[in-house]
């Protein structure tokens, strides 16, 4: 997906604002074959390239896990840490929404804040001349290699 830098600005506008209403950490914008779109928040010493090629394998065997309950799909995906919570939600069918949260954050209204900022990302990408909403059948290349790659050093 090509997005220019006046769509990246707003996309990280409207990531930005969903940090300041859920006092989340950070948040990302990847594509569903993990390639990292925008970032807002405090990102650390967390791998970026890494945790969109990671949540986007593990969004699209979630797909899988779905089917074979004869779910269409799982939209959302969460995992509860210690101290840190991912939340990954589908953005249409090209886009996940990555938002990395700790205890103070109120899972109500980061529930209801992503569904807005869903929107909100909708309207900036259907303005994107030659985006259409086809779903991608299989994973790129670039995402299985950067997997590859992270699994190796384990």
């Amino acid at each position: 997906m090509k997005i220019g830098n006046e769509q990246v600005e707003q996309l990280e506008e409207v990531l930005s604002e969903l940090i300041w209403k859920t006092s989340s950490k950070s948040v990302f914008l990847v594509d569903i074959n993990g390639e990292l779109i925008a970032v807002a928040g405090y990102t650390g010493n967390i791998n970026a390239v890494a945790l969109a090629s990671l949540s986007a394998s593990h969004f699209a065997a979630t797909v899988a896990l779905a089917r074979m309950l004869s779910e269409k799909q799982f939209t959302v995906l969460f995992h509860k840490g210690l101290s840190e919570n991912i939340d990954i939600n589908r953005v249409g069918n090209k886009l996940l929404l990555i938002t990395i949260f700790g205890q103070k954050t109120v899972l109500g209204i980061l529930r209801e804040e992503t569904e807005k900022t869903i929107q909100k990302i909708n309207e900036i990408v259907s303005q994107i001349p030659g985006v259409e909403e086809k779903p991608i059948k299989k994973v790129n290349n670039t995402l299985r290699d950067e997997i590859n790659n992270l699994l190796k050093d384990m």
